[in-house]
This record gives structure tokens, C-alpha cells and sequence, in this order.
């Protein structure tokens, strides 16, 4: 391995302040952060309900409910208009 070449009194000074540094370590938490932590979080869920959580949202809800309603009427429409005569449709058939 070749011998590195001196450093400039400069970058001497900054490695030595770096260095000096290492040995301290990662900083330590208080005692029991992470107990009031947990706390903290358990304290702002919100409580369960009986609802899903789809039907929760109004957004959801409104367009459940719209979508029940269309189907509903599309349902009623289609029941409501008469079938069409045979003689319309076996003439239909006879073209193709």
C-alpha cells in the first residue's frame, strides 16, 4: 500500500475535529420515550364504531346509495317496457 502524501494543516485540523467526535456514539433517548410514545399514539386513535370503514366516509355512502337507486330504476324501467312481438323479431332474423 503507497503512503498517502501529507495533508495541508487545514484538513489535518478538520480530521482531528472529526475524529475527536466518533467516539461519542448516537445520542440516547430520554427514559421512557417510547412509553409516552405509545401512549400518546394509543391516545389519539380514534374509537372503533359499528360501521365499516367504507361507509364511514359520506363520499362512499352517497355513492352506494345512488348506485342502489340506479339499479333500482334501471330494473323498474326494464320490467316496465313490453317485450318485443315475435313477428318483429323472427323478421329481424330473417334479414340477417
Amino acid at each position: 500500500m503507497s503512503a498517502l502524501p501529507p495533508l495541508p494543516e487545514e484538513d489535518e485540523a478538520w480530521t482531528a475535529r472529526l475524529r475527536a467526535l466518533q467516539p461519542l456514539g448516537p445520542p440516547e433517548p430520554r427514559p421512557f420515550f417510547f412509553t409516552r410514545l405509545q401512549a400518546r399514539l394509543d391516545a389519539r386513535q380514534a374509537p372503533t364504531t359499528m360501521l365499516p370503514a367504507w361507509l364511514r366516509r359520506p363520499a362512499y355512502a352517497l355513492f352506494l346509495g345512488a348506485l342502489v337507486l340506479a339499479l333500482n330504476a334501471d330494473t323498474a324501467v326494464s320490467k316496465s317496457v313490453s317485450p318485443p312481438t315475435s313477428s318483429s323479431s323472427s323478421s329481424a332474423a330473417g334479414k340477417w
